[in-house]
């Protein structure tokens, strides 16, 4: 992919990121230019879509039919609106254990992607 083709991000789009989440400084304050975003979001459980499919799960004595059967409600909705933020390029090596690391493990497929 020809780096000309990804999206950038503007002046306004900056400022509202804010600070680095780790050290606090401004984007371009450290030195560092490079920086990765993130966009975290907040979930919550919701009880009303769960204990329906538990409930139907009992009567039909097999949870896998109460997923077949049970409405596909959510299991789990957003309480709250999305956080984007940065965190320096420098900041980042130095949090143990490493964020893209952590995501790497969890995502396996992310970095079979790149060798593609």
């Amino acid at each position: 992919m020809n780096p000309r083709d990804l999206p950038g991000l503007s002046e306004e789009e900056l400022v509202a990121l804010g600070p680095c989440a780790v050290c606090g400084k401004g984007v371009f304050e450290t030195g560092d230019l490079t920086f990765y975003t993130f966009e975290t979001a907040r979930y919550g459980a919701h009880m009303h879509a769960i204990r329906e499919r538990q409930g139907l799960g009992m009567m039909l004595q097999s949870g896998p039919l109460a997923r077949v059967f049970a409405s596909h409600e959510h299991l789990a909705k957003q309480v709250d609106h999305p956080i984007r933020y940065i965190v320096h390029e420098c900041c980042a090596a130095t949090m143990v254990p490493h964020p893209l690391q952590v995501m790497q493990e969890r995502n396996p497929t992310a970095e079979e992607n790149d060798d593609a």
